[in-house]
């Protein structure tokens, strides 16, 4: 922690503290398909060792994970992530960050009316692409851990919104940012000292 202190000669002095938290954020891309999840398990688990062995408070893992709900289990409670979406309330309108079903979205005009809907095809999917859903960009979340080289100070992080990005066209009905939607995600850091 470092200390700074106001003019000497102010009447109502006043010291404000600044600490220091470092914190490992991770990006992936996961195994593919469904058959790479023994694959995944191994790859969520050196990113966990990874994150552990850096003298960080708290740690992040964010990005395309391939992962199918049935795997929640063992990122969840074998390893002891924390899924940002399901922390932030599990909502079923931002739940699934692959879409090759959303093919019409009512686009609002300016002021209070709105178009009728429009077909909008993602030219990331492709016409042949089989239509299904899936949740497979994640945040995880490792919180509550007392830094083992700073053993006065520990950290929690808490998930205040979860929302889904770029899953509208950007430019025109083709034109999205990519086949997979992004992740909005506003987090607070809470340090403890005992």
């Amino acid at each position: 922690a470092k200390r700074h202190d106001n003019d000497d000669n102010d009447k109502n002095q006043s010291t404000t503290t600044t600490t220091t938290i470092p914190i490992f954020v991770a990006s992936m891309h996961l195994e593919p398909f469904e058959q790479g999840s023994v694959a995944r398990q191994e790859q969520l688990e050196t990113l966990l060792s990874v994150g552990r062995s850096s003298a960080t408070l708290a740690r992040i893992i964010v990005g395309d994970t391939n992962m199918r709900d049935w795997e929640d289990d063992y990122a969840e409670h074998t390893l002891g992530w924390k899924d940002a979406w399901k922390e932030a309330g599990s909502d079923q309108e931002q739940r699934f960050s692959w879409n090759t079903k959303q093919h019409e979205l009512t686009l609002a005009k300016s002021g209070n009316t709105q178009q009728p809907a429009i077909v909008v095809q993602n030219l990331y999917y492709g016409s042949k692409t089989r239509a299904y859903t899936n949740r497979y960009d994640r945040m995880y979340l490792e919180q509550e851990r007392q830094n083992e080289s700073s053993a006065s100070m520990s950290a929690s992080l808490e998930v205040s919104s979860f929302a889904l990005i770029a899953n509208q066209p950007l430019t025109n009905n083709q034109h999205f940012l990519s086949d997979h939607f992004g992740l909005w995600v506003d987090l607070t850091l809470s340090v403890t000292r005992p």
